[in-house]
């Protein structure tokens, strides 16, 4: 699990990114939430959202941590003019996936901010 920090985008990136493209889409797919990746040559991702004629910026980090155990998701979501923030800890990406889109979810229907999980 060690290795260089990359950008998830919409194609490319070795085994590693497809795997986590196939997590993310089917996440996104099960909570119904239209979701898009940047292509490889968006490198701003402040204007990712306005060139998709998207609503909401979903951006985040994911990391193994030995020490958690598993993977940690760091979600920033930008909508409506404000930045929410999560944290998941110790699950695998799927679940560190299916946390960022009910998190996106549940601030975008008005119910709330998502809490830190940690398993």
């Amino acid at each position: 699990m060690k290795g260089d920090g990359f950008t998830l985008v919409r194609d490319g990136g070795g085994e590693l990114a497809a795997d986590m493209r196939v997590a993310l889409a089917d996440a996104a797919h099960r909570t119904g939430l239209p979701l898009e990746l940047p292509r490889p040559s968006d490198v701003a991702l402040a204007d990712v959202a306005n060139t998709l004629d998207g609503d909401a910026l979903l951006a985040g980090t994911l990391a193994w941590r030995q020490e958690a155990l598993g993977w940690v998701g760091d979600w920033r979501l930008s909508f409506k003019d404000k930045d929410y923030r999560w944290q998941v800890r110790g699950v695998s990406f799927d679940d560190a996936f299916r946390n960022a889109t009910r998190g996106t979810l549940q601030i975008l229907s008005g119910n709330g901010e998502p809490e830190a999980v940690t398993p």
